[in-house]
C-alpha cells in the first residue's frame, strides 16, 4: 500500500529531519512518494535532507529552526503549506539526549531537554493542527505523530 500517490501527493512534516531517525524518516516517505518539509535546527543537514530528496526526484523544502520555540514550528507549518497548500502527516522526531543521573543535571540543561523532547511535540502539533481543520482532506490525528518525549539518559548506547 502506497502511503501518496501521483494525483494525490501527501505532504509530511518532520522535525529532526537533518540526521538519524528523523533523516531516515523523511528519506523514506519521499521515497513513498510523499512531500517533506525537513526541519532541523542545523541549517546545513536540513538543507543537505530536502536536497537529497529533491536529487533523487521528490519535492522536499527544509526549515531550519529551534523545535523548542513555537515560532519554527509554525513557520515550518507555514512553509508546506505554502509550497503544497496542505499537510497530511507530521513527525515529531526532534529530541536531545545527555548523559548522566537526572538528580545531578543542572536545571538550564533539564529546562533544554524538556524544551526540545516535549514542548516541541506540542509546538509541532499546534503549529500544523489549525492549518489542516479546514482543508479538504482529513486533517491530522493524534495518531499522525511520533515521538519519544520522555527518554533523558543514555544507557549504552
Amino acid at each position: 500500500m502506497s502511503l501518496s500517490t501521483a494525483t494525490d501527493p501527501r505532504v509530511v512534516v518532520v522535525t529532526g529531519a537533518g540526521a538519524g531517525i528523523g533523516r531516515a524518516c523523511a528519506l523514506r516517505f519521499a521515497a513513498e512518494g510523499l512531500r517533506v518539509a525537513a526541519v532541523d535546527v542545523d541549517a546545513a543537514r536540513a538543507a543537505a535532507t530536502s536536497n537529497a530528496i529533491n536529487a533523487a526526484g521528490g519535492d522536499a523544502v527544509n526549515v531550519h529552526g529551534d523545535v523548542s520555540l513555537a515560532a519554527t514550528s509554525n513557520r515550518a507549518a507555514q512553509a508546506a503549506l505554502d509550497r503544497w497548500n496542505r499537510i497530511d502527516a507530521l513527525v515529531a522526531n526532534a529530541g536531545i539526549q545527555v548523559s548522566g543521573r537526572l538528580l545531578d543535571m543542572p536545571e538550564p540543561e533539564w529546562q533544554r531537554v524538556m524544551a526540545v523532547n516535549v514542548d516541541a511535540v506540542a509546538h509541532a502539533w499546534r503549529g500544523s493542527w489549525p492549518r489542516t481543520a479546514d482543508a479538504p482532506f482529513p486533517p491530522l490525528r493524534e495518531a499522525d505523530f511520533m515521538a519519544d518525549p520522555l527518554r533523558f539518559g543514555s544507557h549504552g548506547e
